[in-house]
């Protein structure tokens, strides 16, 4: 979200003077701070074991507040700033691949961090196919990570093939359903 409030030149993603700070901030807030607080308190209050979470019910809770603050944002983005289509669909995917996530890790683990570096992936391929490859930057690092991502949470013996094929594929099919509605 960043790259693209601060730096994509795509015309179809303009962001009104002097916004662009404003809205990474609500981003950031709704998307990262609060879901790492969220999580920080229930392994200070023993609801997990480990921050990595390794087994899927610890992972319940919180998919369910990652879902509710992702849903918030896409919601004020929509209905109070009139965001850019584009970035409705960023925020509406995201919230998608939350709820796909947390649907599959209640038949056992995926993994989710190919979830979300699929989700922007494929993203960046609508968003360039649509738009003339106005970004072609954003497409290419978005793929480098993702292998990257892939072959890091291999090594790590993390999850196995299955667990990132679920994860890439709940992330991939986030994307899409989002680039569907709009």
């Amino acid at each position: 979200m960043a790259y693209l409030l601060l730096f994509s030149k795509n015309m179809f993603f303009e962001v009104p003077d002097g916004k662009a700070m404003q809205w990474l901030g609500i981003v950031a807030y709704s998307t990262l701070f609060m879901p790492l607080l969220v999580i920080f308190l229930l392994w200070r209050l023993k609801f997990v074991q480990s921050l990595e979470m390794e087994m899927a019910r610890e992972r319940y809770v919180p998919l369910i507040a990652c879902m509710s603050f992702y849903f918030w944002v896409f919601w004020i983005f929509h209905s109070s700033l009139q965001a850019p289509a584009w970035m409705q669909m960023f925020l509406l995917a995201s919230f998608i691949s939350m709820v796909l996530s947390f649907l599959l890790t209640i038949f056992g683990k995926i993994s989710l961090h190919m979830t979300g570096i699929t989700a922007v992936m494929v993203y960046a391929f609508l968003l360039n196919v649509r738009t003339g490859f106005q970004d072609y930057w954003f497409l290419i690092f978005a793929i480098l990570l993702t292998a990257l991502l892939w072959a890091a949470r291999k090594y790590l013996k993390a999850h196995n093939k299955q667990q990132l094929i679920a994860g890439a594929a709940a992330g991939a099919f986030s994307s899409i359903i989002a680039f569907l509605f709009y």
